[in-house]
């Protein structure tokens, strides 16, 4: 599923925010000059579909230093992904396009302006994931997922990551690493169960990795190739040239 209706909202800020969780991304220039940047926000929510997809949202402020910046790269974790839609902050609906190439997925998203030194932007992107749900062989009776947000090759002032468990998981049968932020049952979600963690102040390449696993029960349908298989992980970092 990708139509999610709160796909413009402006997120709100602290621990009472709809869960976010982040993933990799790419950023990229049309022209030959050097830029440099970074992220003033990386954002992402996660849904965990009762098929065992994910529909994963992007929520992306960057700002430019030098150059100019005119489409970025959105990173997926595998190649089953299917584009939802783009806006920026202002409500237009952007140009966004499959870009993968090997083993590196990833959506191009066209800004609605290039933007320039001292310039900032800020969009979203939706896409909804397969073969992300993995029988947790660690945790019998469990199926679950291990994510790594985008990494980029500039700092990241706020990175978020939430995720919204299917119905009926509640703190008392799910396990993550590391120890959520927060914990909340949010009215917004069919008062689904939403873990969250947030992170400050990220280096160039930094990494933060995070998993859930909750009883498979509540989803369809898991992959079976071993417990928290990561192979994927490492094919969508987040890079800018």
């Amino acid at each position: 599923m990708v139509n999610r209706k709160f796909l413009t909202r402006t997120f709100p800020l602290f621990i009472i925010v709809s869960v976010f969780i982040v993933a990799a991304a790419n950023l990229t220039v049309a022209n030959a000059q050097e830029i440099e940047y970074y992220l003033n926000h990386e954002w992402v929510k996660i849904w965990v579909n009762k098929d065992g997809t994910i529909d994963l949202l992007y929520d992306i402020e960057i700002t430019c230093n030098q150059g100019v910046i005119h489409y970025v790269n959105i990173g997926q974790p595998n190649g089953d992904f299917t584009i939802g839609e783009a806006k920026d902050v202002e409500g237009h609906v952007l140009s966004a396009s499959d870009v993968s190439s090997g083993n590196y997925y990833a959506v191009r998203v066209y800004l609605q302006n290039p933007i320039y030194a001292g310039q900032s932007a800020r969009f979203t992107l939706l896409t909804n994931v397969g073969h992300m749900i993995w029988e947790d062989e660690d945790n019998p009776g469990n199926a679950g997922m291990q994510f790594i947000p985008c990494w980029w090759n500039a700092d990241v002032d706020n990175l978020r990551v939430a995720v919204v468990l299917p119905k009926g998981v509640t703190t008392e049968n799910v396990k993550c690493t590391p120890d959520w932020d927060n914990a909340y049952n949010d009215s917004e979600e069919e008062n689904k169960l939403v873990i969250y963690w947030e992170r400050q102040n990220l280096s160039p390449n930094e990494k933060f990795s995070c998993g859930i696993s909750f009883p498979k029960e509540y989803v369809e349908h898991y992959e079976t190739r071993g417990s928290w298989n990561i192979c994927w992980l490492y094919s969508f970092r987040s890079l800018c040239h």
